[in-house]
């Protein structure tokens, strides 16, 4: 390939899965995982802050009426006194996963107990169709909004309520945050999305508009934990769990089936409810954070952490820094305690690696990029191509699967073999710490040997050593080069000019480093496999050739 050149400054819960994949850091230095980002560096005040629990807790089965008479089980969790009667006075409330995996509700995500340990009334619902509330299952559609709504306004109209409601959810549960702020109720007056989608078609189930393999077991799961766990519980409605699947096969565009699969933007931009945003680097929707933060920055903080979903899970040592979060913007726009510490920037982000890592702070997000032409030993001036066997069984990620717990860093993702086989580009070795923080766009140049195909783009932080690991990817279906609605067939050896962006990052390349891009065809661990195998995709370099747009920092 080319020569070196030197650089300057440039939804669930997972815990369905019987255990993480957790092994020793790889990268000389790094940090055990036992380390919690807590103890590593300058850690931000906002993220320390603390305050010991006050109270003892009760619990209460309540059943919470809908606008159309249905009744909404919920379970209340909230303070109470020595006697272990409930707190006299009107609390806070915060509603907390509003999400169908009743099994999982206490037992995963252990955000009631500290809350109202601390003063909270904590209220966690079972959507229609699941835990014992009626209806039918029908996830982040309008009348499971609709629902949130009522219940956030419900709550704000009991006598030991303060009127003022938050609420705060992981994964489904932040996705339903987010839909709740973009309902505007009049009295939520705080929200904690944590690690949320903001489009479903392009994150999960068809990134780049092919077809995807993380979480297409989720809707069965579902069924499994959203089963109520109390006797003469209202009857649920399997099929719709079951039959989820075979609707996304249904609709593999981007059609008005998608539009509930969305976060509304322009919704959660017109509210005014302070939102803390809290996603991973490594989790399935680093992207959908970002622009959702984009979407509602006037009124919107972000803090990203470098790990997963497994990572937002009580026990993860990781943990408390989402708890420490969460507790500061909720007794800052709920309890309206004076001596909370605020977040010093917009953006507050674990700059990877994972393992040698540090916090940093960022005004906004970052936009500005530069582009680099992607050229051969020829020079810029001369068209060069590269033949690129396509391998669809190609992979990115030696984890159980892409966002469970996957950090980028451990040994078992090099990817110096699987680099072997790609089409590669290495840039540097660079010449002092350069950090791309912001969003790289491949525009990839190239002729594929059929009407369609998926193309897969990776930035790699390669090491002086040889190993290499994945910074961000970015997937594409050639077909859905120009529309993820409109599909177009490709004339067979004919060279196109693909966009394909990747995925957001915060990545520190270290001195004597190089970037690494390689393009390939397949990444098992999210997308499906299609091509014929050994078959060559041609990539273009030099004259008129591939370019790509790198954020760097500064």
């Amino acid at each position: 390939m080319t020569a070196p050149r030197r650089l300057g400054s440039a939804i669930v819960a997972l815990t369905l899965l019987t255990a993480a994949v957790v092994a020793s850091p790889g990268a000389a230095g790094a940090q055990g995982k036992g380390a919690s980002l807590l103890e590593q560096g300058q850690v931000p005040a906002w993220l320390k802050y603390n305050r010991p629990a006050q109270y003892k807790t009760v619990s209460e089965e309540i059943r919470v009426p809908m606008r159309d008479g249905v009744l909404m089980r919920c379970s209340k969790l909230g303070p109470a006194g020595s006697d272990g009667r409930p707190l006299a006075g009107k609390q806070p409330v915060v509603v907390t996963d509003f999400f169908a995996y009743r099994l999982l509700q206490y037992a995963t995500t252990g955000l009631p107990e500290p809350l109202a340990e601390r003063g909270y009334v904590t209220l966690t619902c079972s959507p229609r169709g699941s835990g014992g509330t009626p209806g039918a299952w029908r996830p982040f559609q309008k009348q499971e909004s609709q629902d949130n709504y009522d219940l956030i306004e419900w709550a704000a109209a009991q006598p030991w309520s303060t009127g003022k409601i938050g609420e705060v959810g992981i994964s489904y549960g932040g996705i339903s945050t987010y839909k709740a702020v973009s309902m505007h109720p009049p009295h939520l007056a705080a929200a904690v999305p944590i690690v949320a989608f903001s489009n479903a078609y392009r994150e999960i189930v068809y990134p780049g508009g092919a077809a995807g393999t993380a979480l297409r077991w989720w809707p069965v799961a579902t069924g499994v934990t959203a089963q109520a766990d109390q006797p003469g519980a209202a009857a649920m409605s399997l099929p719709d769990y079951l039959g989820m699947g075979e609707q996304w096969r249904a609709h593999p565009t981007e059609d008005a089936y998608w539009k509930p699969w969305s976060i509304d933007g322009k919704a959660i931009g017109s509210s005014t409810v302070p939102i803390l945003g809290i996603g991973g680097w490594a989790d399935l929707f680093p992207d959908g954070m970002v622009r959702n933060y984009l979407a509602a920055k006037a009124h919107s903080h972000l803090l990203m952490l470098p790990g997963a979903h497994l990572n937002f899970l009580p026990g993860d040592p990781d943990w408390p820094v989402v708890a420490h979060a969460m507790l500061s913007w909720f007794d800052q726009y709920l309890m309206k305690l004076s001596d909370v510490p605020q977040p010093g920037a917009r953006i507050t982000s674990w700059q990877q690696p994972h393992y040698s890592g540090h916090w940093t702070e960022l005004p906004d997000w970052p936009t500005r990029t530069r582009r680099l032409a992607w050229t051969g030993p020829w020079g810029p001036d001369t068209t060069e191509l590269y033949p690129l066997a396509v391998n669809p069984y190609d992979n990115g990620c030696g984890c159980v699967e892409h966002g469970a717990y996957n950090s980028a860093d451990l040994p078992q993702n090099d990817q110096r073999l699987q680099d072997t086989e790609r089409v590669r580009w290495d840039i540097g070795p660079v010449d002092h710490d350069t950090v791309l923080v912001g969003t790289p766009v491949m525009h990839l140049t190239a002729a594929l040997p059929a009407p369609d195909g998926n193309i897969v783009v990776r930035l790699e932080d390669l090491a002086p050593g040889g190993a290499s690991y994945v910074i961000t990817t970015g997937w594409l279906r050639a077909s859905h080069r120009l529309s993820q609605e409109h599909p177009t067939a490709l004339e067979p050896n004919r060279p196109y000019d693909f966009t394909i962006p990747m995925w957001p990052t915060d990545w520190n390349i270290k001195t004597g480093h190089f970037l690494r891009l390689t393009v390939s065809s397949g990444d098992l661990q999210m997308i499906e496999p299609i091509g014929q195998s050994n078959s060559m995709i041609m990539v273009y370099a030099g004259k008129f050739g591939s370019t790509i747009d790198l954020p760097f920092e500064g």
